[in-house]
Formats: C-alpha cells, structure tokens, sequence
C-alpha cells in the first residue's frame, strides 16, 4: 500500500522547535496533559464519519432496501402476502432464519427459538451465499469526510489502489477517499441522523482510546515527535454533568496488539505523520472484537479549551470490517437496522479501493474515515505505574 503523509493542525506549543503557541485570546480550561514531555489524550468521540448531507443528494432514489423487504421480493409471489403481514422485529428474524432461501419458498410455521437466533449458516453470517434484490450506494463525487489517502487528485489505479471516484469536503478539500461511507451512506441508521449514538459506550466505561505526543526516542531535527495510539485499559469517569472530564488518569492496554507508534513532524503549527497500522479494543455489551485499520493517519485540531477534533483516515480490510461492524449484530439486530446484508456485503467488495493484489489488480479493502474529539488526559504505562508504587509489581 502507497504510504503517504498526512497533515493534522494542533497546537502542542511545548513539544518542538516550530510548532506555533495558542492564541493569548483562547481560553484554557486545561492544557494538553504531560508527563514528562508526554501530552496525553483520551478520545470522548471516536467512530465512522458520518457527514450531515443531504440525503437526497447522496441518495436520490431513497435509502437502499430493508433485509426484511429484500427477503420478501425474492420469495415466489404466492408467498409475499403471507410475509409481508409478520412485521414484529422477532419475528421477522425468525421467518428470515426458518427459510433456508427466499427463493426455495417461505417456511412461516417453522419457528426458532432464541437460541437459535444466533450463529449458524444464515443470510448476514455468510452474505456470499445469498442474493439480493438491488443496493443502493453514494455515487456522486460531492461532500463527504475522510482524508486524501492514495495522494492521486483522481483516483486513478496506483500500485497498491484501485481506480474510484473521489468525494470533496465540505471546506473544498479535494480528493478524498472514503469507499466505505458510499457502502454504508444510504443506511439510515448509519447516516448522522440516524438515531445511533454509536460509540456511547466509550462514556459508560466499556472501551477507550488513548494518544500520546511525545519528542521522539533517539532524538531527531526540530519539530519531529512520536506519536501514539493505544486501547485504554481502563474505564473512563463521568463527571456531575455524565461528561468525561479532563485530566483523567487511564493505563494502556496490556496487549502488545493494541498499540501503535508513529513518527511526525511538526512545523508551523502542522503535525505530519506517518501512516501506522492500528488495532484498538472496541466492548459493546457482549460484542467485545478487534477492530483492525492499515495505513491510519490522523488530522487534528487544537480547540481553545485543550481539546482536539479532527479525522482518521485509513483502510479497512472487507472481511475484517463486515465481521467486526455487521456480524455481531445478529439477524435480529441488521432487521432492526435495515442492513441488507448480502447487498452491503457485495456493495464493500465492489467498492474496494485499498490493499490492492499485484496479481490479479483487485482490491481487498475500503478507505474509512472516523471523526475524533479527545480531551487531555495522562496515560499511564506499566513502569510508570511501578514507579508510583516505589517500584514495587
């Protein structure tokens, strides 16, 4: 994969030689966190972009088929009827899960029980074996978030990319790549409108993300730092307001997996980094899986109380993504979303536009884009946490 460098705003004046000093005017609530030359932050948002666009834009001919409402246009219209009245989430699931194929004919009495509700071979656990009726996707080159990742101004194949169509931002940033918001966009549930508050649980303590900015081991010209990014393994705290405070004191994860390391550079007020691959823990009730970006680059900006908003970009192998996203949802949870499985599935894979085999020119993963906002806080590794306790385990 073509590794190029990304560009991201921040204001980390006490880093290195270069960077340029909060404005005298801006409010500070607290600085970003240090330990040593160390600024920490924990992240409060993190997950896919989801741009306030217009839908009829992106999607002119409306949001793309329900898994229940494609389940029934491919049954035989004998049986259409019959399905068309179970509108009950559970039961739906159950119809969709007693009938080995829509086309082979509805199996209405043919009911499962809960446990049955759950693994097996079914229509979202093995999207390739099923068909589906059509799938709507963003097609215009318009607005969308992410980040210019293939640094081509067009899209056109590169040695490690597919050819694809580019979206623009909404501040006229131009090329950027986000296959996997043409894929998802035209889901409602996964638009920003969408009435998903996705990564709640980071707030209910269930899983964390931790960046460290640091000067960078070994040494190097001024204006270079290390910059890292960790799964937390401790739960945030709220405050009075069920608001993460600043200034918390969280560890990283003990899993060597979950940890990344990049270099950059910062000049002018500009951090540049490296692309890095990036593994983080995401927990949500009893889904707990890993969820795995290449080539992952950040741009971030500095905001006047101490906190960072910006974006991630990077690409996200299609099995990986599907099984980690879609998968753990359940046949129960995709008809409650309105994610046509096979269609999506077939949507990613036609989309692919990273990881690109020399062999045969196709593409096995999708650009993403996340919005980010994180706060100061100290992150804590396993030596300094012995160092606290007098070195003792």
């Amino acid at each position: 994969m073509r590794r190029s460098m990304c560009i991201f705003t921040v204001g980390l004046g006490l880093l290195a030689t270069g960077a340029s000093a909060e404005p005298a005017n801006a409010p500070s609530v607290m600085p970003p966190a240090k330990v040593g030359r160390m600024h920490g932050y924990v992240m409060t948002h993190f997950y896919f972009a989801q741009p306030d666009t217009d839908p009829e834009t992106d999607c002119p001919g409306g949001m793309t088929m329900s898994l229940r409402d494609d389940f029934i246009a491919q049954l035989p219209p004998a049986d259409r009827e019959r399905a068309s009245q179970v509108t009950e989430l559970g039961k739906v699931a159950r119809m969709i899960l007693a009938t080995d194929h829509p086309k082979s004919g509805l199996k209405l009495g043919e009911w499962l029980t809960n446990k049955d509700m759950y693994g097996g071979h079914n229509v979202c656990d093995n999207p390739a074996d099923y068909e589906y009726t059509q799938y709507k996707t963003i097609e215009h080159a318009g607005t969308a978030k992410g980040l210019n990742l293939d640094g081509t101004a067009d899209g056109a194949a590169t040695a490690s990319t597919c050819a694809h169509k580019k979206f623009t931002g909404a501040d006229g940033t131009p090329a950027i790549d986000n296959q996997m918001w043409r894929g998802f966009g035209c889901i409602k549930v996964y638009r920003h409108d969408g009435n998903m508050d996705w990564d709640s649980n980071i707030r209910t303590g269930e899983w964390t993300v931790l960046m460290e900015v640091s000067d960078p081991k070994g040494g190097g010209p001024d204006g270079d730092v290390d910059v890292a990014f960790y799964s937390g393994k401790d739960p945030v705290t709220l405050d009075a307001n069920r608001h993460i405070p600043a200034g918390l004191s969280l560890s990283v994860s003990d899993d060597p997996r979950f940890r990344a390391v990049t270099r950059g550079h910062i000049a002018n007020g500009v951090l540049t980094t490296e692309p890095v691959d990036f593994t983080f823990k995401y927990d949500n009730q009893i889904v707990h899986v890993p969820w795995v970006f290449d080539a992952v680059r950040f741009r971030l900006a500095l905001q006047p109380d101490g906190s960072i908003k910006g974006m991630m970009g990077g690409y996200a192998d299609i099995e990986k993504l599907y099984n980690f996203v879609v998968m753990p949802q359940s046949i129960q949870g995709a008809v409650s979303n309105k994610i046509d499985c096979p269609g999506l599935y077939a949507a990613l894979h036609r989309l692919a536009d990273g990881e690109r085999d020399p062999a045969t020119g196709t593409c096995k993963a999708v650009s993403v884009a996340f919005d980010v906002e994180a706060i100061p806080a100290f992150v804590i590794h396993p030596s300094d946490k012995q160092a606290a306790l007098g070195g003792k385990p």
